[in-house]
């Protein structure tokens, strides 16, 4: 015998520990991924929430100096054509984190009258409102399904994300 080595046994642990790495990476990958999906979509509902929040202070800052009445507008372009860079510096938020628009509607609770009422919603991840008429939105609280509406009636979130710390409240 020869003081060599025996390339084909080499060859043999190689493709093995080749193997072995490659199934590794497999399984991370398979709980990286679905954690980064996740992550990505809570992003832009905390993005929705935070840019909710900036128009429904916006709508209480112009409710304050017109007696208790909000901007009568039909689409979430022209509220933000009438407080922009008054009520608040630079442009309105006009779209979700998912990058639809959102919904703005304004009524009178008494049925005729200048708007002391107003909902502000988000139709979510799958861009469909769950409700064609704003004004009937009666909110479930906290949702886990992306899809859901995040809906904000006179400053209060009536349906928001699970968990999510400020729920509920002004």
């Amino acid at each position: 015998m020869k003081g060599g080595t025996n390339t084909g046994a080499i060859l043999a642990v190689v493709a093995v520990f080749g193997v072995i790495a490659i199934v590794i990476i497999g399984i991370l990958a398979a709980v990286a991924i679905p954690n980064l999906l996740t992550a990505m979509q809570r992003s832009k509902q905390h993005r929705t929430i935070a840019d909710m929040r900036t128009i429904g202070a916006t709508l209480e800052a112009y409710a304050e100096n017109n007696n208790k009445r909000y901007p009568d507008a039909i689409h979430i372009d022209q509220l933000a054509q009438q407080l922009s860079n008054t009520y608040v510096h630079g442009p309105l938020p006009t779209k979700d984190g998912w990058g639809n628009l959102f919904r703005y509607d304004c009524w009178n609770s008494a049925g005729s009258g200048p708007c002391d009422s107003y909902v502000i919603a988000s139709a979510g991840k799958d861009a469909k409102f769950e409700n064609e008429n704003p004004q009937k939105y009666s909110g479930r609280g906290g949702t886990t399904n992306f899809d859901d509406d995040i809906v904000m009636v006179n400053g209060t979130f009536i349906q928001y994300p699970a968990g999510y710390s400020g729920g509920g409240a002004k």
